[in-house]
C-alpha cells in the first residue's frame, strides 16, 4: 500500500504537531511526528475514517497512544494503526495510576541531560499527556503531585500551570530499579506445563530466544529449594524479558501465566505474548480480555 507523509496527527485531530492535519485519507498515511501521540506512526484508511467518525473516546485515544509508545520502545519506528489495533484498544483497560506516574517520571528523566538538572513540565505538554496516558492537564497535575508526595521529584507548582523541579535520588533509584538487569541474558518463559507444550518450547520458543542472543529459562527444569512462587519472582527479576504463552487445555486459562506476565509488566520488563494459532482462530474469545488487546505471536 502506498503512503504519504503528513505533519498532522490523525489520532488527536486538531492537536497536530504543526497545528494542522491532513484530510487525505485515500491511502496509508505516515505521520512524521506527533508529540500528542508520543512520536511517529502510520495509519491506514480504515482506521483514519473510524477515528474521524468518532469510534474512539479520548480515554481510548490515550490508551492507543500508550500502545504506540510501547511499540516504539520495542524498536518499531512507525507502528501501524489499523482496524485490528483499534479493536484491541476498545477491549483494553486504562493503565494503573502508579504506572502512569512512573512513565511520566521516566519521560522527565529522559529529557534532563544531567543528574540534578531542573525541568519544567506544563500540565498541557503533549508529550507529558501522551506518556502518562492523560487526556487533560489536570491529570498531569495530579500525577506530578503524586510523584512529589512519594519523594521521586522535588519542586514547585507554578502560577502558569506548570511544575518546575528536579528528580530526587529516590526517583533515580526507582528508575534504576525498573531498569535493573538490562545486561541480563536470561529470558523467562511462562507456559502451560503439559507434554505437548514442551515440544513447542524445545523446537520453537527456546531456539528463537537463543537466536536472539539470550538463554531461555523455564521454572521446573532445574533443582531448587523453597517456595516455587519465590523462585518464579526471583527469576523474573533476573531476566531481561518474559515470553508468556497463553495456550491452555480443557482445564481452563493458565492463571499462573497471567500472574507472571503481569508481574514482569509491573517491573517494566518487555513481555512477548504467544499462543497456539489454531485455538485463537477457533475461538475469538480464547484470549482473556486482560491481554486480548496485545499482539500475540501465534
Amino acid at each position: 500500500m502506498s503512503s504519504n507523509y503528513v505533519s498532522g496527527c490523525q489520532i488527536w485531530l486538531g492537536e497536530a504537531a504543526n497545528g494542522k492535519h491532513s484530510l487525505n485519507i485515500s491511502r496509508q498515511i505516515d505521520v512524521e511526528e506527533s508529540p500528542r501521540a508520543g512520536g511517529a506512526y502510520s495509519i491506514d484508511r480504515e482506521a483514519t475514517l473510524a477515528i474521524q467518525g468518532g469510534l474512539l473516546s479520548d480515554s481510548e485515544k490515550a490508551r492507543l497512544t500508550t500502545m504506540l509508545i510501547d511499540q516504539r520502545k520495542q524498536g518499531v519506528r512507525l507502528p501501524l494503526v489499523n482496524g485490528a489495533l483499534l479493536k484491541r484498544v476498545k477491549g483494553s483497560r486504562p493503565l494503573p495510576v502508579h504506572e502512569r506516574a512512573f512513565r511520566l517520571l521516566s519521560l522527565m528523566a529522559e529529557q534532563t541531560e544531567n543528574i540534578g538538572d531542573r525541568f519544567r513540565v506544563p500540565f498541557g505538554d503533549p508529550y507529558a499527556l501522551a506518556y502518562s496516558e492523560s487526556t487533560k492537564g489536570h491529570e498531569v497535575y495530579f500525577l506530578l503531585d503524586y510523584l512529589k508526595q512519594v519523594g521521586w521529584i522535588d519542586g514547585n507548582f507554578l502560577a502558569n500551570a506548570s511544575f518546575e523541579g528536579v528528580l530526587t535520588v529516590e526517583g533515580y533509584s526507582r528508575i534504576a530499579e525498573a531498569n535493573s538487569n538490562v545486561d541480563s541474558l536470561q529470558a523467562f518463559v511462562a507456559m502451560w506445563f503439559e507434554d505437548s507444550m514442551y515440544e513447542i518450547y524445545d523446537e520453537g520458543i527456546a531456539p528463537a530466544i537463543r537466536q536472539a542472543g539470550y538463554e531461555p529459562y523455564v521454572v521446573g527444569r532445574d533443582d531448587y529449594i523453597g517456595d516455587v512462587t519465590d523462585k518464579i519472582i526471583a527469576e523474573i527479576r533476573r531476566s531481561k524479558f518474559l515470553v508468556a504463552d497463553f495456550t491452555y487445555g480443557k482445564t481452563g486459562v493458565r492463571g499462573g501465566v497471567y500472574y507472571e506476565a503481569g508481574f514482569a509488566h509491573g517491573l517494566n520488563k518487555p513481555v512477548i505474548p504467544t499462543c497456539k494459532k489454531e485455538d485463537v482462530d477457533n475461538d475469538p474469545r480464547y484470549l482473556h480480555f486482560d491481554t486480548s488487546h496485545l499482539n500475540h505471536i501465534l
